[in-house]
């Protein structure tokens, strides 16, 4: 990890949401954050710069969809092209991660936790934030083997 303490943010990249969760390497956790929401101008880079501002990370994850053979998916391109925006406007190491079945993987987390008295619908929103908060956790073990 690059640092004893650092906060990493991390990105669940979409087409229409972005969902954002932060951890800290001290703690190797991670939590949902926010999600933010693509509008005609594309990235919200405002809402990101006032996430930076905030937070002030020491490192970047982004999540990098592969099919099950391994491969790039169709949206690799795009989610690359994000993280090099990233990584120009922050300035900051970048590292990617496998993000298959997150999302899946979040939306049962978050059915089973309104199953235990959360009565709230599901918004694709909330899925978004808790899998990049999924990415980083991932990651986090990746680091401790």
């Amino acid at each position: 990890m690059p640092d004893k303490d650092g906060t990493i943010l991390a990105f669940d990249y979409g087409l229409k949401r972005i969902g954002v969760a932060i951890g800290n390497t001290l703690m190797a956790s991670a939590r949902p954050l926010t999600t933010l929401t693509q509008n005609a101008k594309g990235i919200p880079w405002e809402a990101i710069d006032d996430l930076f501002q905030t937070w002030k990370p020491k490192q970047l994850l982004l999540g990098m969809p592969e099919r099950g053979n391994g491969q790039p998916s169709e949206l690799a391109p795009v989610i690359k092209k994000f993280g090099e925006k990233l990584q120009t406007r922050y300035d900051l190491p970048l590292s990617y991660i496998n993000e298959q079945f997150s999302s899946l993987e979040a939306k049962e987390q978050l059915k089973q936790q309104r199953q235990a008295g959360r009565k709230k619908r599901l918004q694709k929103a909330d899925i978004d934030q808790q899998a990049a908060a999924i990415l980083l956790n991932n990651w986090f073990n990746e680091q401790n083997r």
